[in-house]
């Protein structure tokens, strides 16, 4: 995968299903995410998506581990239960060397 990074809730690496809502700020009906994920939403994780964590890989590439539910509340359903993913990302510059969470150094 190539991404560009952008802070904000709208670019996301990995994302739930699109939630429409209204904007207590202003009132305006917002969708979050604005743009489609880098990872496209699986349906297992298309409901709950959380504890990303990324891990370099070398110097170009981050594997990336995350848990997510297919379902809003999951029930005796082992369908429904927490599953685990992993990407690995790569990326359009050279990360700094000796990155404390090298896996290639433990």
């Amino acid at each position: 995968m190539h991404w560009v990074v952008y802070s904000d809730i709208n670019h996301p690496i990995a994302s739930i299903n699109p939630i429409t809502t209204t904007n207590q700020l202003n009132g305006a009906t917002v969708t979050i995410p604005a743009n489609p994920p880098l990872i496209p939403t699986e349906a297992w994780f298309a409901e709950r998506l959380y504890a990303p964590t990324a891990t370099q890989i070398d110097a170009t590439h981050l594997s990336m581990t995350f848990a997510g539910y297919g379902a809003q509340n999951p029930n005796d359903d082992l369908l429904d239960y927490r599953q685990i993913g992993n990407v690995v990302l790569t990326v359009s510059r050279v990360l700094p060397a000796g990155v404390p969470n090298n896996i290639n150094t433990h």
